[in-house]
């Protein structure tokens, strides 16, 4: 008999400020206020994401987007029943305003892939959609992978793929994931995820692009390693997202703790995509902390996205919707 739950959201607005420096975060505070709120969840019985949310990516706002319902697009990833890891898909959300959080709307065409896939991040440059995730078509997986898209709906695999792969007797010699990307100055970075085999399970590295297909890694990889032994982070470093303010660049991360075997949010802040700082009193947000930041264009305000309930499925650990957080950086 499947379990039925009823899933209640509660939205937390947090205002954050942050003041740079000469490179150096002087003051970043948060302070929580609550709204309530219903965001998205894993989908119902006989539905392709009826085992939950797995990963959210991140939001995109598109201002020549025609249907207003659709102006801001984000990803996620859905579980299939039965769990495993090979069961995972892309599906696409869309809203005409984020501010409260409420307003999501699952796209009737999910999976956006019809391949095995976790853990996507894209982007939009010179008129096209590029996601990047994770295959999963293996078990174990190893690779990341690259989808385009002209509309941000209609998405079609990479013949380069795989865009970026692990190396043998390396840092990151398992696997490479949890991609996120940003674009500057028609230069592609990447931030990613990489595990050792039978080795330290997630460092951070650098990749850079000029096309967003072919990568070159960063020759100083890794550039974030985890915490020291008993820190809230000293299993692995995982990006989530990054935005950019008053020439500093702001990456929200969550880290994996070998005390509690949980998950935290920090945040880490540089001016050159290299050299990073986790901010000194982090975590900043509790477990569950894979989240999202973008830019409201009806406020100008910043907003985290966060994976916000869990439930025991079957043993295994699934997100069954997601809470909103406003943040302000100076």
């Amino acid at each position: 008999m499947k379990k039925t739950t009823l899933i209640i959201l509660t939205f937390l607005l947090i205002a954050i400020t942050a003041y740079a420096d000469e490179g150096k975060v002087e003051n970043f505070n948060y302070v929580r206020v609550s709204s309530d709120g219903t965001g998205y969840t894993g989908g119902s019985e006989g539905q392709w994401d009826e085992g939950g949310i797995r990963e959210i990516g991140n939001v995109l706002y598109d201002a020549t987007e025609s249907n207003d319902s659709r102006r801001y697009k984000a990803l996620y990833t859905g579980k299939s029943l039965p769990l495993s890891g090979t069961n995972v898909y892309v599906g696409m959300v869309f809203s005409s305003t984020i501010e409260d959080g409420k307003a999501w709307t699952k796209y009737s065409g999910n999976p956006v892939l019809s391949v095995a896939s976790e853990d996507p991040y894209f982007v939009f440059n010179n008129g096209s959609y590029y996601m990047y995730y994770e295959d999963k078509v293996d078990d174990p997986f190893r690779d990341t992978n690259l989808a385009t898209s002209n509309d941000g709906v209609i998405w079609t695999e990479s013949g380069a793929n795989p865009i970026l792969e692990p190396v043998n007797d390396t840092w990151e010699s398992q696997d490479v994931s949890s991609p996120v990307v940003w674009i500057e100055d028609n230069a592609w970075y990447m931030l990613y995820e990489g595990r050792e085999t039978d080795g330290q399970q997630g460092s951070m590295g650098l990749a850079t692009s000029i096309d967003g297909i072919v990568w070159n890694k960063y020759i100083g990889n890794p550039v974030m390693l985890p915490g020291e032994p008993g820190s809230w982070d000293d299993v692995g470093v995982i990006p989530d997202d990054i935005i950019k303010r008053n020439n500093m660049y702001y990456m929200f991360y969550h880290g994996l703790d070998s005390v509690f075997d949980t998950s935290d949010g920090g945040m880490a802040y540089s001016t050159d995509l290299i050299n990073w700082t986790k901010w000194e009193e982090n975590p900043i947000s509790g477990s569950p902390a894979d989240c999202m930041v973008f830019t409201s264009h009806n406020t100008n305000k910043d907003y985290i996205l966060n994976i916000h309930l869990y439930e025991f499925i079957k043993s295994k650990i699934t997100c069954k919707g997601v809470s909103l957080r406003k943040v302000t950086i100076k």
